[in-house]
């Protein structure tokens, strides 16, 4: 699985470097999220997805178990889902849980 971190001004920002996120790697996605939560105590993250164009039920999983990490932080997250993962979302109503953004940019702004 490929992926990049880094930190900007406090805000952790995490993109997946994959076309898939499905069963093949939810399970590597979602360890090296709750690793990265727990042991950093992180309160502010992007969840940059712009380069993945599939996704099933496992992968959306991922992004609950974030959120969920990320709240038990008092923290927050944004999801940046490429235009395909952002109909899935939406078509699941997960956007009244998460919150979504267009860019990387943007979602830094939310996060101010």
């Amino acid at each position: 699985m490929r992926f990049s971190k880094e930190t900007k001004n406090g805000v952790h920002i995490f993109k997946l470097m994959e076309i898939k996120l499905d069963t093949s790697n939810s399970g590597l996605l979602k360890g090296e999220l709750s690793d990265s939560i727990s042991h950093l105590n992180i309160k502010k993250m992007i969840l940059d997805l712009c380069e993945v164009i599939n996704c099933d039920s496992s992968g959306l999983s991922v992004l609950l178990v974030a959120k969920r990490l990320i709240d038990d932080n008092d923290g927050s997250i944004v999801i940046v889902p490429s235009e395909k993962i952002k109909k899935l979302i939406e078509i699941t109503k997960l956007d009244r849980a998460l919150q979504i953004s267009g860019s990387v940019e943007s979602a830094m702004l939310m996060l101010e």
